[in-house]
C-alpha cells in the first residue's frame, strides 16, 4: 500500500513538473528582449540608465541609443532572422513615427558602425554610436523577464493540470465502480485489467471497503 502511494505522489509529480516545465503562455522571448534591451540601452547623450515616462519616445528619436538597442536584440536572440523581423514589428508599434525602411537603415548603421563592449568603459562619457553592451548584463535582464512572465503563467498552469489530474483520477474511478455495480467488471477477470484497477484507480473514494485482490 505504501509503495503505491509513493508511485502515485511520484507520478503526479512528474506529471506536474512537466507542464510547469513548460513555456507560459505570457512568455514570449522577443517581447522580452524588447523590454530587457530597453531597460539596459543608455538615452540621450549618456551611457547610463535612465527611465521614466517618455522612455522608449526618446530611444525612437535618438539613433546611438536606437542602434544600441538593436545590436543588443541581435546578440540576445543570436542574430535569428525570424525573431529579429518580429522585434521590429515590435519597435514599429512602439515608435510610430519611423518606419521599416528607418529601422532597417538604422540596424545596418549600428552593424557596420559601432563601439565595442569595453568593461573599463567609463559610463558618464557620452556616446555617439552605438554601443555594444555587457552580454552578461543583458542576459540577467532577460532572465528577470522570464521569471517575471513564468510567475504569472504557474498559477493557472499548474491549478489547471492539478484539476485535469484529479478530475481524471475521478471519472476512472467513478466508471471502474459503476461497472461493479452494474456486475459488468466481473466479465474482466483478466490479469492485466486487474492490474489496471489496482494501480491506476482510486477505489477507496468510491467504496467503504477495498480488499487488495478484489472489488467485489
Amino acid at each position: 500500500m505504501i509503495f503505491k502511494n509513493l508511485l502515485l505522489y511520484a507520478t503526479s509529480f512528474l506529471f506536474l513538473q512537466g507542464i510547469a516545465n513548460a513555456e507560459g503562455k505570457r512568455w514570449n522571448k522577443v517581447q522580452a528582449t524588447v523590454n530587457s534591451c530597453n531597460a539596459v540601452t543608455p538615452l540621450g547623450a549618456t551611457f547610463d540608465f535612465v527611465g521614466g515616462r517618455g522612455r522608449n519616445t526618446k530611444i525612437c528619436t535618438y539613433a546611438p541609443a536606437m542602434g544600441t538597442l538593436m545590436l543588443c536584440a541581435n546578440q540576445t536572440l543570436e542574430g535569428d532572422e525570424k525573431l529579429m523581423a518580429q522585434f521590429f514589428e515590435n519597435l514599429l508599434d512602439r515608435c510610430p513615427k519611423l518606419t521599416a525602411d528607418d529601422l532597417q537603415a538604422q540596424y545596418v548603421n549600428a552593424t557596420n558602425n559601432h563601439l565595442p563592449y569595453d568593461p573599463n568603459r567609463n559610463i558618464s562619457i557620452p556616446i555617439y554610436l552605438p554601443t555594444l553592451l555587457n552580454p552578461e548584463f543583458t542576459s540577467a535582464a532577460i532572465e528577470e523577464y522570464y521569471w517575471f512572465y513564468r510567475n504569472y503563467d504557474m498559477s493557472p498552469i499548474w491549478g489547471g493540470a492539478l484539476l485535469a489530474y484529479w478530475g481524471g483520477a475521478l471519472l476512472i474511478a467513478a466508471i471502474f465502480n459503476f461497472m461493479r455495480v452494474t456486475g459488468v467488471i466481473k466479465s474482466f477477470n483478466f490479469t492485466w485489467f486487474n492490474y489496471l484497477r489496482q494501480w491506476f484507480t482510486l477505489p477507496t473514494w468510491f467504496a467503504n471497503v477495498v480488499k487488495c485482490d478484489t472489488w467485489y
